[in-house]
C-alpha cells in the first residue's frame, strides 16, 4: 500500500498572555497530495467550561476566536493550511492565540486510513473535542425511500452514492455544504438534491444559494455538470398553492434554468434513474473525490 504524508497544525488558546499558560483548541490534518482534510475544534460547552477556568480569559475574545477559527461566515477551514491565513491570525489576535509548527507523519494512502489516523492524533492532542459530528442537512425519509427504491430497481447500487454530502474542504473549495441525494459520475458530475417546498422562503433561500453556488463551484472546477433539483413537499409530490411563495418560486426556476439545473417533480424520479442507468462508466461521486 502506497505511503502517503499528513501535515498537521495546532491551534493554542492563550488564556493569559502573562503566564505562558495555553491550552490547545483545534486540530488541522491536511493531505495535499490525496487533497484530504480534517480538522477538529473544542465546542463552545467546553470552551465557557475553560473561561470559568482561567478567570482572566475575556469571554468576548474567546467566542470570538472559536467563530473564528470555525470559519462561520468565510470559510476560514478551507485556508487553515495557506500562509496569509496564519499572518493574519498572528498579527489580528496579537498573541491571544498561537499556531505550532507544521509536523508531519506517513499513513497508508487511503481514505480510510486518512480517518483513522487523524482520530489517533485527535486523542492524543485534543482530547477536549467533542467527537459527534454535526448532522448533515436532512432528507425527508418519503424522499429517501423514492430514491432508493428506483435505484434498487435499476441495480444501481454499486455506480452512485445516496446521500453524499460534499463537503467545504473538498475537492471543490465549496462555501457551503451540498446535500446529494444521488450523485454519479459519467465523464461529468450527475447530481440531485431533494428541495423541500414546505419550508418558510427565508429558509428556502438560503438553501437555493447554497446550492446555487456549489454548482457554480463544481462547474468551475469540472468543467461541466448535470444537476437537477426535485420537487417535494415534505416527501409528498409538490403543487404550487396558497401555501407557497408564487414569487420565489418564479425566481427559483427562473435561476435553475440560468445555471442550467433542472427542475422536476417528485414522481418524475423513476424516469431521472432509468436515465441515469443508461449512461456508461458510471462510478459512484467517492471514487471521483478520492
Amino acid at each position: 500500500m502506497m505511503k502517503s504524508t499528513i501535515t498537521y497544525r495546532i491551534f493554542y488558546w492563550v488564556p493569559n498572555t502573562l503566564s505562558g499558560e495555553r491550552v490547545a483548541i483545534g486540530l488541522c490534518l491536511f493531505d495535499k497530495e490525496n487533497d484530504r482534510f480534517n480538522i477538529y475544534w473544542i465546542s463552545q460547552r467546553e470552551l465557557t467550561r475553560l473561561q470559568n477556568i482561567f478567570v482572566f480569559s475575556s469571554k468576548e475574545d474567546s467566542r470570538d476566536i472559536l467563530n473564528l477559527l470555525g470559519g462561520l461566515k468565510n470559510s476560514l477551514k478551507s485556508q487553515a493550511f495557506d500562509s496569509r491565513f496564519w499572518s493574519y491570525l498572528e498579527s489580528y489576535w496579537n498573541g491571544i492565540i498561537q499556531i505550532s509548527d507544521a509536523n508531519k507523519l506517513l499513513y497508508q494512502g487511503t481514505k480510510e486510513g486518512f480517518e483513522e489516523k487523524s482520530e489517533v492524533i485527535r486523542k492524543k492532542l485534543l482530547p477536549l473535542v467533542d467527537i459527534k459530528r454535526k448532522r448533515s442537512p436532512g432528507r425527508h425519509k418519503t424522499l429517501v425511500t423514492y430514491f432508493e427504491k428506483e435505484v434498487k430497481k435499476k441495480k444501481l447500487q454499486d455506480k452512485v452514492s445516496l446521500g453524499t454530502e460534499i463537503p467545504e474542504h473538498g475537492k471543490y473549495r465549496l462555501l457551503q455544504s451540498i446535500y446529494f441525494d444521488l450523485a454519479a459520475r459519467n465523464h461529468q458530475l450527475v447530481g440531485s438534491a431533494g428541495f423541500d417546498m414546505a419550508l418558510k422562503t427565508n429558509t428556502l433561500t438560503k438553501k437555493a444559494y447554497a446550492y446555487f453556488e456549489g454548482v457554480q463551484n463544481i462547474k468551475n472546477v469540472e468543467g461541466s455538470g448535470n444537476f437537477s433539483f426535485v420537487l417535494h413537499e415534505r416527501g409528498k409530490k409538490f403543487n404550487l398553492g396558497k401555501k407557497s411563495d408564487v414569487g420565489f418560486y418564479d425566481d427559483f426556476r427562473y435561476r435553475c434554468k440560468d445555471l442550467d439545473i433542472e427542475v422536476i417533480q417528485l414522481d418524475e424520479l423513476p424516469d431521472f434513474v432509468n436515465n441515469l442507468s443508461e449512461l456508461e462508466d458510471l462510478r459512484p461521486l467517492e471514487s471521483v473525490q478520492n
